[in-house]
């Protein structure tokens, strides 16, 4: 698989999908950090090796919320009701969810529905990651099949980041 053709798998079956809001503009983030809401399941909780390796690759220039709850689903989310306001003042959002919904015996169109209605009241660019364990190519992963070593967080970090950068306007 060719470098191009990874970066395309990002969103549940491969592409990271951005809907800038229009109100965006490069001048906000020019003279200030650039804030990363990072929420959904454990992959983005506190202290996660992903957050660490994230806010490594995207450096001094960012700011990375980890807001990630382990086990949440995105129904769970939506209940909560808290999923927007846990990003308000957020440049930019980047979601992982999904992987705890299949485990739980969801298909992939109640993710993708789920994650449309969650993401609905988001003013600022989104993007959806692809599950790790999901990702092509293979990201390594620890003995439960699920999260990340620390060498697959920080290779999917750097993806990650290359990916915030474009959706940003800085590459």
């Amino acid at each position: 698989m060719t470098p191009r053709l990874a970066l395309n798998v990002l969103f549940i079956f491969g592409t990271l999908v951005l809907f800038p809001s229009p109100a965006y503009s490069q001048e906000t983030t020019e003279n200030r950090q650039t804030v990363v809401c990072a929420i959904g399941d454990s992959h983005f909780e506190p202290g996660s090796a992903l957050i660490r390796h994230l806010r490594e690759e995207l450096g001094p220039g960012y700011v990375v919320w980890a807001r990630g709850r382990r086990g949440w689903t995105t129904r769970r989310w939506i209940v909560s009701g808290d999923f927007s306001v846990s990003c308000l003042g957020a440049d930019f959002v980047l979601v992982s969810l999904g992987g705890n919904d299949i485990h739980a015996g969801h298909g992939w169109l109640t993710v993708k529905n789920n994650i449309q209605t969650l993401v609905g009241g988001l003013r600022v660019p989104w993007g959806h990651i692809v599950v790790p364990r999901f990702y092509l190519p293979r990201l390594r992963l620890g003995r439960d099949g699920v999260h990340l070593t620390p060498s697959g967080a920080r290779d999917y970090a750097r993806i990650l980041a290359r990916n915030v950068d474009r959706a940003m306007g800085v590459l």
